[in-house]
């Protein structure tokens, strides 16, 4: 039986009950060849279950990441996470503490209900090294045209090898709920005007910095999860841009920094999610970082 702990992403219909109308997303089949992989120490549902997709460990000492579960929503979801592994959970604590979630514990089980779109972070029994994350998304209102050439569009359930994707060839990269694409999104040398990133999905990859997007103005960046691998690269840079926004971003990686604003004007990061051994997010100014490195 498939490890069904979940991303919760484990339909493609959008559920609805009396309390909330829950999106969840279909996984691929397979996550071979990914930088990523299904998780086995959770079982997270969301009115619904789903699967849950976990960043694979590297080899480097002390480095040990959380797995992720994400889905959409609108009104009040009733959540329940399960530890299989564990004889029972004796504390729990959710994090940011201003959300105020404080769940209830039955045996290896806690539940409590979210009425608000939020990122957070569940440590179990102490053990902040092994955390769940969930990104508790608000409701898709609109996704770009697939048919729009303009437009490179990552269907949901599938994995994809897409290399180097410039920015530079397209108004948008929109990376559906379900998807999870291997490869690297780079603003090229013809990156002027209004650009976005846009959808819930996943974008990974263990070579290099995984986004590095700038020299235009007007940039939108919202909803996917971005997953860097590399221990020598920042995974995620906004370079010499100006008027960029920023909102549900989500970032996880190794050693060196995650998201990192070069020589940015007007930019606004809201609403999301960094895990890093190193700098989080560190804002520089006054010099470029070399395009893919």
């Amino acid at each position: 039986m498939r490890k069904f702990l979940m991303m919760l992403a484990a339909s493609l219909a959008l559920c609805v009950s009396s309390r909330a109308a829950v999106q969840v997303y279909a996984p691929p089949p397979s996550l071979s060849g990914m930088p990523i992989g299904f998780a086995s120490d959770f079982q997270v549902k969301a009115d619904d279950p789903a699967d849950l997709y976990q960043a694979l460990p590297r080899a480097i000492s002390g480095w040990n990441p959380g797995a992720f579960a994400t889905f959409d929503f609108s009104g009040s979801v009733s959540i329940s996470v399960t530890l299989p592994n564990v004889s029972s959970i004796s504390s729990v604590q959710v994090l940011p503490k201003r959300l105020n979630i404080t769940p209830t514990i039955s045996g290896k089980t806690i539940t409590f209900t979210l009425s608000q779109a939020a990122n957070f972070g569940i440590d179990f029994n102490g053990n902040a090294g092994r955390p769940l994350w969930i990104y508790a998304n608000p409701l898709e209102t609109s996704r770009p045209n697939p048919n729009d050439a303009s437009v490179r569009y990552f269907r949901g359930g599938q994995t994809y090898n897409a290399g180097d994707i410039y920015l530079s060839d397209y108004s948008t990269v929109y990376i559906e709920g379900g998807a999870v694409v291997k490869g690297r999104i780079l603003y090229g040398d013809k990156g002027a005007g209004p650009k976005k990133i846009l959808g819930r999905g996943i974008l990974c990859n263990d070579t290099g910095t995984v986004v590095n997007v700038g020299a235009n103005s007007g940039m939108t960046i919202s909803g996917p999860i971005v997953v860097g691998q590399d221990k020598d690269a920042w995974t995620f840079i906004l370079n010499a841009a100006d008027n960029v926004t920023v909102d549900n971003l989500k970032v996880i990686g190794v050693r060196r920094d995650g998201l990192n604003p070069i020589a940015c004007q007007k930019t606004t990061v809201s609403n999301s999610f960094l895990w890093w051994y190193d700098d989080s997010m560190a804002i520089k100014g006054g010099w470029q970082y070399s395009n893919g490195e």
